[in-house]
């Protein structure tokens, strides 16, 4: 599921959806990066105030697929 965060509502370990632009010709951020608290603190300093992010699924879903029986 991807969604647009607020910079202040990051967290380390979120995946970015899109490449982050900032009066720069060429992206400060690239799509897929893990963020790290640096990563964060980088965009705070640009003045990002949004970003495009991929939520983290649950362990739950990730490690537990369908478990029907047939």
């Amino acid at each position: 599921m991807e969604s647009y965060k607020d910079v202040s509502e990051l967290q380390a370990g979120t995946l970015l959806k899109e490449d982050v632009y900032c009066k720069t010709k060429y992206p400060i951020m690239r799509k897929g990066t893990e963020l790290t608290l640096e990563h964060i603190e980088v965009l705070r300093v640009f003045g990002v105030n949004q970003v495009k992010v991929e939520e983290k699924l649950n362990n739950s879903d990730e490690t537990n697929p369908d478990t029907s029986v047939y």
